[in-house]
């Protein structure tokens, strides 16, 4: 930081479970380099995906996390001082979990932001930095079994547009900068699709100049509109699991740097990588993905991206039905996409029919063409 800015720096999915659950004991799980760069920054705000919590796991979905209430004094350690709750693992141990993980952000003197004892404290932001104040709030998908009630704990979802708007407008009259934190996508696409595309231009217009993305556990393209920026999925950061491990690219994360002066900004970034046998995160390559893709290259790109979805769900075979899954015939497929009540799975599908055009083919882009056929 200088006399006139104040540095953030931005992490994608953070949890000491499955194939992390010990890397907080370990002072090397991040490389000396990672860790600099962390250290460096004024302020760090990570996705904690999941409690902080000693409660055992109560969720009875498929894939759970949970990180051991020590791990905060590690996180203090690493400069991570604010924790950005609002995502779809927060209430794997309960309501108890998710209390307990506030209790123990504010043991070590952290920020908890996007999750509460209730809605309007899931919804309070925090403002970081002196001479240039950034505000960070923190947003969820709608996930039911994280919503925030009037007074049941939860996250702060996107489905609250009018409490998101009034908290951002709020919000810009005492900082200089918003940056909303938004943990929605889909898993394993490498480049958003344009559901998500509207939803995050959407927290541009209501004010924010800088939305950042995390949940699909693959790092994603980000896109200036006019002064203001799009960062889609940071990808993984200390985070691995057994299941992840057959997707492409889940090895592979961004730290985002963000310096903020009074009348501006500038970002740069550091490469992640996963050793998955030391289990260990270092430097890694800025993938091809992570560049500003405009509008009419994205055109071009997001069926074969949509194509690419389908493909991990037929290898995945956890949220699509067999029945949908085989559809080759023209017009039953053009039916199926009727028939899906989900709109991601809708965007999916019609994506897919319209790759059968090879738009991307003409794309200017084609290291991004190459990574996302890769």
């Amino acid at each position: 930081m200088t006399e006139h800015s104040t540095r953030v720096v931005f992490t994608g999915d953070l949890a000491f479970s499955q194939c992390f659950i010990h890397g907080w004991k370990d002072e090397g799980c991040l490389d000396a380099e990672v860790a600099a760069f962390l250290c460096g920054a004024d302020h760090v705000v990570a996705n904690v995906e999941g409690p902080v919590t000693a409660t055992p796991i109560k969720s009875d979905r498929p894939l759970n996390h949970a990180s051991n209430p020590s791990a905060g004094a590690y996180l203090c350690r690493m400069n991570i001082l604010t924790w950005s709750l609002a995502n779809n693992h927060i209430s794997d141990c309960d309501t108890e979990g998710l209390l307990d993980t506030l209790r123990c952000a504010a043991e070590f003197g952290c920020n908890a932001i996007g999750a509460g004892e209730n809605l309007e404290q899931a919804a309070k932001p925090v403002a970081l930095g002196d001479a240039v104040k950034v505000g960070v709030l923190s947003l969820a998908k709608q996930w039911p079994h994280v919503l925030a009630g009037e007074t049941t704990p939860g996250a702060f979802t996107l489905d609250q547009k009018k409490l998101i708007s009034d908290t951002i407008q709020t919000l810009r009259k005492a900082v200089d900068w918003v940056v909303v934190m938004v943990h929605c996508g889909d898993e394993y696409c490498n480049l958003a699709l344009p559901y998500i595309r509207k939803q995050y231009q959407n927290l541009l217009a209501m004010g924010a100049d800088i939305v950042v993305g995390h949940h699909p556990h693959v790092v994603q393209q980000y896109e200036y509109v006019g002064e203001k920026l799009i960062v889609y999925s940071l990808g993984n950061f200390i985070f691995d699991t057994e299941h992840q491990r057959r997707f492409a690219h889940t090895d592979t994360g961004m730290l985002l740097g963000i310096e903020f002066k009074k009348d501006c900004f500038s970002m740069d970034c550091f490469p992640t990588h996963i050793d998955r046998e030391r289990q260990r995160v270092e430097k890694g390559a800025v993938p091809a993905i992570f560049q500003n893709i405009s509008g009419e290259e994205y055109e071009k790109l997001w069926p074969l991206a949509a194509r690419q979805w389908y493909a991990n769900k037929v290898k995945d075979h956890r949220t699509l039905s067999k029945r949908r899954l085989y559809h080759y015939k023209f017009l039953v497929f053009l039916l199926s996409i009727y028939q899906c009540r989900q709109k991601e799975h809708r965007t999916m599908m019609w994506g897919r029919m319209v790759s059968l055009l090879g738009r991307w083919k003409k794309s200017n882009l084609s290291d991004v063409v190459a990574y996302l056929q890769g």
